[in-house]
């Protein structure tokens, strides 16, 4: 058993000789096999080991016996109490995802802290199998179906060469004791659920489905290779990107083999789900059309689709005596006097307004609709919605323009234009001088 997963690390290029290992040991007999495995194998290895608290006196239990297992094979050990529930609760997370995001952040921290190369996590075969028909179930693309990967970042799997039957052999040949979670047998879980009903039933109709199994998950995995080098070929040939803004050409990604796939590939990474990539490719050829992620806002134009970071609504106040202001955008004020030694600058990142027409607080704030002002050079008020239109600007630049108000006044559509109402003229004594 130690030579094969010996030469899965050396396929797999999991670690080197040399390397530093925290190991996640909860006690289970995975754990327990995959440290005495790496132990066995001469590799330098820490234990890492955390009491989630879900279990009462069975969870204080297990810390006990990592603790004695460590000491009884000279390993340094790692541990952490964490109290999940509460966790749970204050993210809106389930129980299983709460405990996953704890541990997972913690091994990262004491990996960096320890200078160790990686974090050996005890998934096998049997993990990978349940992971696939869990995704399959839920609905997933291609990369869903691909099973535990057997290295992410810094998390290495070294026994996903092993199932459930090799581990249970090597530690009964071993003489290694384990402790049970008695949860592992509640279907509450869903996990637990295929694990003990839904995977037996298959191998009822075929006795070695877990092996077929993984041997289709090799096969998707290849197959992932091949798609996500075709989605990369077709990204380089549509996608433009202009910070702060990423183009993409929808009538170009029509033209390649399964358009709505390259789609959704396209945007997930900006957090558009299946369902908004869908609707976006069908209204490729609609202007206007705004579709929202959580950090992300894209539109359509005329066949291209502008993706930029969703400009949250805010609204600061700026006093008198203000020198610097962050808000969306960082805008620095300095007071001039009006003397011939003057002289006005002119970019449209710097705006110039009479300080005796001022009323403050000034606020800047993102723009709403309904918005005008007087351009500057006119006398009479302009929507500024209608005055994006004559400026060209797409949705996403719109979405991002800020403005400065004296009282309900609009002053300045920052970095564009000031309103006329406030311009420098031979009365002004002093001068706001604002740079973006």
């Amino acid at each position: 058993m130690q030579e094969k997963v010996k030469r899965h690390i050396a396929q797999k290029e999991l670690l080197q000789p040399s390397d530093k290992i925290i190991v996640a040991v909860s006690g289970g007999a995975d754990s327990i096999c995959l440290a005495h495995i790496l132990l066995s194998l001469g590799y330098m290895c820490e234990i890492a080991h955390c009491n989630f608290h879900l279990r009462g006196e069975e969870s204080d239990r297990d810390e006990r016996f990592v603790t004695a297992f460590a000491a009884q094979h000279h390993v340094k050990l790692h541990k952490v109490d964490f109290q999940t529930t509460a966790y749970a609760e204050e993210h809106k997370l389930s129980i299983e995802m709460a405990a996953r995001e704890l541990r997972y952040q913690w091994f990262e921290k004491i990996r960096a802290e320890n200078n160790a190369q990686c974090i050996a996590i005890a998934h096998h075969k049997d993990d990978s199998a349940e992971t696939f028909l869990i995704n399959l179930t839920r609905g997933t693309g291609i990369k869903g179906l691909c099973g535990i990967q057997t290295k992410n970042a810094h998390i290495v799997r070294p026994l996903l060469c092993l199932s459930r039957e090799e581990i249970m052999e090597y530690l009964q040949k071993n003489n290694l004791n384990f402790v049970e979670d008695s949860t592992n047998k509640e279907t509450v879980y869903t996990r637990n659920k295929f694990r003990n009903e839904i995977i037996p039933a298959f191998e009822k109709i075929n006795p070695s489905f877990k092996d077929t199994l993984s041997q289709t998950i090799d096969y998707l995995n290849d197959a992932n290779k091949i798609y996500e080098s075709y989605i990369q070929k077709i990204a380089e040939k549509v996608v433009i990107r202009k910070e702060p803004f990423v183009e993409i050409d929808l009538n170009k990604i029509s033209e390649s083999i399964a358009p709505q796939s390259v789609m959704y590939e396209m945007l997930k990474e900006y957090g558009f789900n299946a369902t908004q990539s869908q609707e976006i490719y069908d209204k490729r050829e609609s202007s206007g059309k705004l579709f929202y992620a959580k950090e992300y806002v894209a539109s359509t134009s005329r066949g291209i689709l502008t993706i930029s970071t969703a400009a949250a609504k805010k609204s600061i106040e700026i006093p008198e005596d203000a020198t610097e202001v962050h808000c969306g955008i960082r805008l620095q004020l300095e007071r001039i006097i009006n003397d011939d030694n003057f002289r006005l600058e002119k970019n449209n990142a710097v705006g110039y307004f009479d300080m005796d027409k001022l009323q403050f607080p000034l606020q800047l704030r993102t723009w709403e609709k309904g918005d005008y002002f007087y351009p500057f050079g006119m006398k009479c008020k302009k929507l500024l919605s209608d005055f994006f239109i004559d400026q060209k600007m797409s949705i996403a630049e719109k979405e991002r323009a800020y403005i400065l108000c004296s009282g309900k006044d609009i002053i300045w559509i920052a970095g564009m234009r000031t309103d006329d109402r406030y311009k420098i003229t031979k009365n002004t004594k002093k001068i706001l001088k604002i740079t973006i």
